[in-house]
């Protein structure tokens, strides 16, 4: 019987993904089919916002299994909802060879879409961590799928009858026990950026003190050159240390006037995510104070952006996404921004 007749209305030509466990008895614990749709529904997710622009459309159906140990057979009917040059760039087609090991033909793979993504999610499964985040260049969209195809070597591992998986239906299984330590992945925390945004307003007191990491309120009036009908407050972490060295923390004798001091600060909001989802609020920093007091600090020629951008670039480069995780229940650190 054809697979399309198990169905009674037939999508697009549908490919078959026959994910076959090495386990002696015809059955599988129900956590272990529940992950493998989990990762294959993620991993898709993935391709589709990447190299489709999220114009695929993907469905994904449970073929009754068949004898020999146990067949999960997941089968996908995909199409494109419009003419796209995405799968025909030279990226895609190095991804397609490097998680397949076939040569893309954009012209068969119009007409039998869903085998593309049969073929990218088989590999998936196949392909190493390793070998996934280099293909990939360590892309963050693909957190979500490689954590959850972690979870789902967990719960093949956790079941001691399951001495491997494959793809397909004859008994070459690609992944054994063995291997499976090289399909794990860790919850890959990074510090994704939101925004950036230009500040003018006023410091209404002092917030610093000596040698400790505090927060700066500002009563903010004018956002990236926008005049705001009402003032309104940010508070966040002074990460300018240029400024903050030349800026006595706590001086008791400054005198602060009650309008407070005028200040010009560049701000960069980031989130915390792990495993491809957000983990804390967003985080509030000051990168650079480009006037203060009435005084400019920077040179006429400074692009807003660019003290955000080597500020993230240096917190990535020393891992220091932990301090922000750490410090994400500060419970003055949020207002309006």
């Amino acid at each position: 019987m054809a697979p399309e007749e198990f169905f009674e209305e037939v999508p697009p030509p549908l490919a078959l993904l026959p994910l076959h466990f090495d386990v002696e008895e015809h059955l599988l614990a129900s956590n272990v089919f529940v992950k493998a749709i989990e990762t294959t529904e993620l991993m898709t997710k993935a391709i589709n916002e990447i190299y489709f622009d999220g114009k695929a459309q993907v469905h994904f159906y449970i073929s009754p299994p068949r004898r020999g140990g146990f067949i999960e057979v997941i089968a996908i009917a995909a199409s494109l909802t419009a003419i796209l040059v995405f799968h025909q760039s030279d990226t895609f087609k190095g991804f397609y060879k490097g998680l397949t090991g076939k040569d893309y033909d954009a012209y068969q793979a119009s007409k039998k879409f869903g085998e593309v993504i049969r073929d990218l999610i088989a590999g998936f499964f196949t392909s190493n961590t390793k070998q996934i985040r280099d293909l990939t260049k360590d892309d963050e969209r693909f957190d979500r799928p490689l954590k959850s195809k972690s979870d789902f070597i967990e719960s093949c591992q956790s079941n001691e009858k399951i001495n491997g998986f494959g793809i397909g239906f004859d008994y070459d299984f690609q992944v054994e026990r063995k291997d499976f330590k090289n399909h794990k992945s860790d919850g890959r925390l990074r510090r994704k950026p939101d925004k950036v945004l230009h500040l003018y307003g006023s410091v209404l007191k002092p917030v610093m003190l000596a040698n400790q990491k505090a927060t700066w309120e500002i009563l903010y009036t004018t956002v990236d050159g926008q005049l705001l009908k009402t003032p309104k407050v940010f508070n966040g972490f002074m990460e300018d240390t240029d400024f903050s060295s030349n800026f006595y923390y706590g001086d008791t004798s400054r005198k602060w006037p009650p309008e407070g001091v005028k200040i010009e600060v560049e701000v960069l909001i980031t989130q915390l995510t792990e495993a491809g989802e957000i983990k804390s609020k967003p985080v509030h920093e000051i990168t650079k104070v480009i006037s203060f007091d009435g005084e400019r600090l920077v040179p006429s020629s400074y692009i807003i952006g660019s003290a955000s951008e080597k500020y993230l670039e240096k917190c990535l480069s020393q891992k220091t996404v932990l301090e922000v995780y750490k410090t994400n229940d500060q419970p003055t650190l949020f207002d309006d921004y």
